[in-house]
């Protein structure tokens, strides 16, 4: 990541348009699950902070730490304006803490940046607490292969939601929800969650764009 895609997360285009609906899915999906709380959250990959800071907020969480291997965005202002939120340069590969730490980890479009997913899954396992939650966020990948033709995304892995359920529940979790989101990825559309509903409705949802996954530790 570098300073144009920080611009764009901050602008009212595309890429702001898909962060703020990965919020949106992570908010929605916590509240059917009864995730109405973490006293403590973990964002892998938090770049600026966006995800951390909604969702932190939304759960009453008074521990809220983000950790990113890009120092790009630790540079902006916004990191300074939040006091309950703590900003580590570091790698999920070794994160810099103690086991069972965080109650909620967040990992929103980051796991296919990474090749050894086992490993990492394993890692961010053991800085959550027993019975903590991970919350995945990921591309589809047929659309992230036809992406990728055209931009250089940097993207090393692709998963579908069978796959990263796979690797999960080899890795000790229980998946407690998997469903695909986002309709449209550069835009909302008129009637967006009314026509979703009617694509998940009749099992077409694997034309959307992301998925996400939510699991337990077990």
């Amino acid at each position: 990541m570098h300073e144009s895609y920080l611009r764009r997360r901050k602008e009212k285009n595309y890429t702001s348009y898909r962060l703020n609906k990965r919020i949106s899915a992570i908010h929605e999906i916590l509240r059917q699950k009864s995730i109405t709380n973490a006293y403590s959250i973990l964002d892998v990959g938090t770049f600026d902070g966006a995800v951390l800071r909604n969702i932190a907020a939304k759960l009453n969480s008074k521990i809220a730490v983000g950790i990113d291997n890009d120092p790009c965005g630790f540079t902006c202002k916004e990191r300074t304006a939040y006091e309950n939120l703590k900003f580590i340069l570091a790698d999920a590969r070794k994160a810099p803490f103690k086991s069972a730490t965080f109650d909620l980890l967040l990992a929103t479009a980051v796991i296919e940046h990474i090749g050894d997913t086992y490993s990492v899954i394993a890692e961010l396992k053991r800085v959550l607490k027993c019975d903590g939650i991970i919350c995945l966020i990921l591309p589809n990948p047929f659309f992230d292969a036809v992406n990728t033709f055209f931009n250089d995304t940097g993207h090393i892995r692709r998963f579908s939601i069978k796959g990263i359920k796979i690797i999960l529940e080899s890795s000790g979790f229980k998946v407690i929800s998997a469903q695909h989101i986002m309709l449209f990825p550069f835009c909302a559309l008129p009637f967006e969650r009314k026509i979703e509903k009617i694509i998940k409705f009749f099992k077409l949802d694997f034309i959307l764009f992301n998925h996400i996954t939510i699991a337990k530790k077990i």
